[in-house]
C-alpha cells in the first residue's frame, strides 16, 4: 500500500482508490499523488470530498462510496486539486484552467468549475426538490409595552388578548399598548 487509506474503508473500495491514485499520478505526471492520504469523513455532510492540509489529505463522505464510478469521479476531482497543489508553489484557483485540462486529461472534459461536483447538493432526493422552500421571517416585530410599570414583551405579530402579569395581580386592567418596530438583528453570545 503506497498512500494510506484509513478510517474504515472497505478493502475494496480502499485498492480501488489506490489504483486510481496510481494512475492519475502517471497521467498527469505527479508521482507524488500515489502517496496522498485518503481518508473517510461521516462529518462531511454538504460535500462528497474535499482536500486538506499539509501534508495533503483526501477526505470522502460515505456518500462518495455509493458507486464505483462516483468514487472514481471524485476521487479524480480531489487528486487535481491535490496534483495542482503539490506542484504549483502559488496555489492556483480551485477549479481554474489547470484544474479543469488535469480533469480532461483524466477522461472528465465536462469539468467546468464550482458547480461541477464540489459546490453542488449531492444525493438530493427528488422530494427534497419539490418540497416548498420556508417562508422568510418577516423583518418586523411588535413591541408590547405596559404603561404602568414600563415592562415590555415582544412578538412576530401583534397580541391584543396580552395583559401586564405584575399590574393584573396588583388589581389594574394591565392592557398593554403595541408598537411596531424593525426586527433587531441577533448577536451571537
Amino acid at each position: 500500500m503506497t498512500g494510506a487509506v484509513t478510517n474504515a474503508l472497505r478493502p475494496a473500495d480502499a485498492r480501488r482508490i489506490e489504483a486510481t491514485l496510481r494512475r492519475l499520478g502517471v497521467l498527469w505526471k505527479a508521482p507524488a499523488l500515489a502517496d496522498t492520504i485518503v481518508a473517510l469523513n461521516p462529518r462531511l455532510s454538504r460535500t462528497l470530498g474535499r482536500l486538506v492540509g499539509r501534508p495533503w489529505r483526501v477526505e470522502l463522505s460515505p456518500r462518495a462510496l455509493v458507486s464505483s464510478k462516483r468514487l472514481r469521479e471524485i476521487v479524480t476531482h480531489e487528486g487535481a486539486h491535490a496534483a495542482l497543489a503539490a506542484k504549483a508553489a502559488p496555489t492556483p484557483a480551485p477549479h481554474g484552467p489547470e484544474w479543469r485540462e488535469l480533469m480532461a486529461i483524466a477522461g472528465y472534459p465536462q469539468a467546468r468549475g464550482a458547480h461541477w461536483r464540489c459546490h453542488s447538493p449531492a444525493g438530493k432526493s427528488p422530494q427534497q426538490e419539490q418540497q416548498p422552500k420556508p417562508k422568510p421571517r418577516p423583518g418586523i416585530t411588535y413591541d408590547h409595552w405596559c404603561p404602568v410599570c414600563q415592562s415590555t414583551r415582544q412578538a412576530r405579530r401583534r397580541v391584543k388578548a396580552w395583559r401586564c402579569a405584575a399590574c393584573v395581580a396588583a388589581g389594574l386592567d394591565g392592557k398593554l399598548e403595541v408598537t411596531r418596530t424593525a426586527r433587531r438583528p441577533t448577536t451571537a453570545r
